[in-house]
């Protein structure tokens, strides 16, 4: 929720303690400086920035506020105001019931267009936004002599973007107004939490709601993520189970398709890959010429029912040794792609020479 300060302080409306506000204070209390980064570590700005504008507060430098509300390069915008101040909001608000909320001074609700400087009124307050952070709240007679320096100090002057009746706008100003917005929306107005001015010692203490509702969603956190790794511990059991149960029915499948073979290194796929290699090999080797005449005569030489005696490959072809007595049953053998010669001998018995018609 957002509202202006001002609006709170007037109805006296109570605020929800457990939902977070973003309050709009009077910019009039604030004030915006640019200065140089510090040389020293980041750590030590807080503490450098009292002393480096020392000649440009108001107040005491330990009575004053500071907050960095952003860095450019080198240069720093940072918001000031009175701490005395802050705790005067905070009284006020407290009051109100709401314990979670944001103070960003009122000239950041108006509408900023680069290039541009925005206009506005807050009851008797002129609102003027010239930058992203950069602004101020006055009367309407000084906001405007504020302006007019704010012209001096640049190039040229800027375009306005006004939020305010044509009325309240000086004449010689009506001519610069190049966009008009109806009048702040304290509701809707963009946010820079970079401005909130409740940091460093007046860092809201988190409520013990607060800290119990994180630590209700950091324990819902905490569970989902057990929950989850438990869910996945057991469908990583099941998967396992699951290919478990298939390398089993692939074992079963493979000693069905090929009895007597035994798994190599229990690796189903390097076993059939070495088996299929050596049945390539071994059909390689049946297509030799030797091979071919062994495997034309084997069937001759079982049916002969002969006493093979010798059996040699020579350059002609194949030699067979047999004895005397198998002559008769030699001259019946018929080989289509052979040459038969038959030798008989009364000491060495009967050679019979195939000589094979291709290569």
């Amino acid at each position: 929720m957002q509202l202006h300060f001002n609006e709170l302080a007037q109805s006296q409306k109570r605020l929800d303690a457990d939902q977070a506000h973003l309050i709009w204070v009077p910019s009039s209390a604030i004030v915006v400086h640019e200065v140089q980064a510090p040389k020293a570590p980041k750590r030590k700005w807080p503490e450098l920035l009292p002393w480096m504008l020392e000649e440009k507060l108001l107040q005491a430098p330990q009575d004053s506020h500071f907050i960095i509300a952003s860095k450019q390069g080198e240069q720093l915008t940072v918001l000031v105001t009175a701490k005395s101040q802050i705790r005067e909001w905070q009284q006020s608000i407290s009051s109100a019931g709401a314990s979670n909320y944001s103070l960003l001074p009122d000239f950041l609700a108006l509408p900023w267009h680069s290039g541009l400087i925005s206009i506005a009124r807050q009851e008797e307050q002129i609102l003027v936004r010239y930058g992203e952070l950069q602004g101020f709240a006055a009367p309407a007679e000084l906001a405007w002599l504020m302006l007019r320096k704010l012209d001096a100090d640049s190039v040229s002057p800027r375009g306005l973007a006004v939020c305010l009746p044509e009325t309240d706008l000086l004449v010689d100003l009506q001519a610069r107004v190049e966009v008009r917005h109806g009048e702040p929306d304290w509701q809707q107005a963009a946010v820079l939490p970079s401005a909130n001015l409740l940091q460093g010692e007046f860092s809201l203490q988190q409520s013990a709601g607060m800290a119990r509702a994180w630590l209700a969603t950091a324990a819902l956190l905490v569970l989902s993520i057990g929950l989850g790794f438990l869910s996945l511990h057991l469908e990583n059991r099941q998967l396992a189970a699951e290919v478990e149960q298939l390398a089993d029915s692939n074992r079963s499948e493979f000693y069905r398709q090929f009895p007597g073979l035994s798994i190599q290194s229990g690796n189903i796929r390097q076993t059939l890959e070495s088996f299929i290699s050596d049945r390539f090999r071994q059909r390689a080797s049946l297509e030799q010429v030797g091979m071919r005449v062994l495997q034309d005569i084997d069937s001759v030489l079982s049916a002969c029912n002969c006493s093979l005696q010798g059996l040699q490959w020579t350059a002609e072809g194949l030699e067979l040794s047999l004895p005397l007595s198998a002559a008769e049953r030699v001259e019946d053998w018929q080989f289509a792609a052979y040459t038969k010669q038959s030798m008989a001998q009364a000491e060495e018995g009967l050679t019979v020479m195939l000589r094979p018609e291709y290569d």
